[in-house]
């Protein structure tokens, strides 16, 4: 009957430190093992290059840690949803969205789309240095587009996972609270729906 998932859409640690990363990927390995249910993870704005904020008290007092690194995150996490892709995401120039990968399941495409601003071909900043905000590449837009696209062959139902919002959860959120609808959600959620994803989960913000 396929297998039964929990998915973490970002937001796993504080702010990306790696050790956090390691001691969280460890008890959801240890969670698979327990309940035999798969752990898919993808990114956060707190989780990746927050080289600004990633923070330490393991002393006792607040000292700046070491931030994990995309190529990190995906060595952290390589079997809590890696191991399981049916494809990945590899942009062709740049690292924007590189988290990205589907898994195909019981005539399901859940496609966790890693729209996290963490490197200057992404950052408003231009840097490495992650933020708040999030945003679909046009190269990564036509990659999902294109992996619906390969669901609907297979008539599989896909479901979209991703940590900014894609619509608004509340009036006038997107005026309110800056970076929590994902860039240019109004087109790329008609995009989205078009092409036949109809469901999504999301994160970064609680109502």
């Amino acid at each position: 009957n396929g297998m039964e998932y929990v998915i973490v859409s970002g937001d796993l640690t504080a702010n990306g430190e790696y050790v956090a990363h390691e001691k969280f990927a460890e008890r959801m390995e240890q969670f698979e093992a327990d309940t035999g249910l798969k752990v898919l993870v993808t990114c956060g704005n707190h989780d990746m290059n927050r080289t600004d904020t990633a923070t330490t008290y393991a002393n006792g007092y607040e000292e700046k840690a070491r931030a994990i690194t995309p190529e990190e995150f995906l060595e952290v996490y390589k079997n809590l949803g890696y191991d399981l892709a049916y494809h990945k995401y590899v942009p062709k120039n740049g690292k924007a969205n590189m988290l990205s990968y589907s898994v195909r399941d019981d005539g399901f495409r859940i496609v966790m789309m890693d729209v996290t601003k963490y490197s200057s071909d992404l950052t408003k900043s231009g840097t490495d240095v992650g933020e708040t905000a999030g945003a679909f590449s046009e190269e990564f837009l036509e990659w999902v587009l294109a992996e619906i696209e390969d669901a609907k062959k297979d008539n599989e139902t896909v479901i979209g996972v991703i940590h900014h919002n894609l619509v608004p959860h509340f009036a006038n959120e997107y005026k309110i609270m800056r970076g929590f609808n994902v860039d240019g959600w109004n087109e790329i959620t008609e995009k989205l729906a078009d092409a036949g994803m109809h469901f999504s989960l999301t994160g970064h913000v609680q109502i």
